[in-house]
């Protein structure tokens, strides 16, 4: 009996010392799950805005960012009092950081299409489609539990990945492209 209770025990000890790490892979698969729903929500409000709004504040050289959003542990939005930043109360169950920044696109000119243009799609005998009146972002999506300040580069005007990494703030980046829909002629 003795050395049946030895064995069982003996396998238990190895069962518990995998229950840490299958808790961090739950936790990291939750995180992830959540920053995706959180990605999903920023890309389908971007695509319901206005494309010429959504351009409208250009930061220096061919970029604009769109204001911080923050987001809880469900991935609800966090609706902010402060525009400088949340309020200690605000920051409690502030758990993600997300930063939008856009290229700026060319100018919509319709006269300047051609029909041997290399990139018009469908055919040749089709309306133009003008690459120039696309936008490419970039979403970074910071877990923040702790509410540490997220350094942000200059250049990039991203979050800086090294700098948050080496505070412990996990961040997920994610891209896609919007197109104007469609051009019209101001009056």
């Amino acid at each position: 009996m003795v050395l049946a209770i030895g064995i069982v025990a003996f396998a238990f000890v190895g069962l518990l010392a995998l229950l840490p790490v299958g808790m961090g892979i739950f936790r990291e698969a939750m995180e992830t799950s959540v920053s995706t729903q959180i990605a999903q929500r920023i890309i389908s409000d971007l695509t319901e805005t206005e494309f010429d709004q959504l351009i409208a504040n250009p930061i220096s050289g061919n970029f604009y960012t769109l204001p911080l959003r923050y987001f809880d542990d469900q991935g609800t939005e966090v609706r902010v009092t402060n525009p400088a930043g949340p309020t200690d109360l605000e920051r409690v169950i502030i758990l993600y950081t997300v930063r939008v920044r856009g290229s700026l696109p060319g100018k919509a000119d319709p006269t300047s299409h051609k029909s041997d243009y290399p990139t018009s799609l469908p055919s040749k005998s089709s309306s133009r489609f003008n690459p120039r009146d696309t936008s490419f972002l970039t979403i970074q999506i910071a877990n923040n539990p702790a509410g540490k300040k997220l350094e942000t580069d200059t250049v990039t005007n991203l979050i800086d990945p090294q700098k948050a990494r080496s505070s412990g703030i996990r961040l997920q980046t994610y891209s896609v492209a919007l197109t104007r829909n469609g051009y019209t002629k101001k009056p």
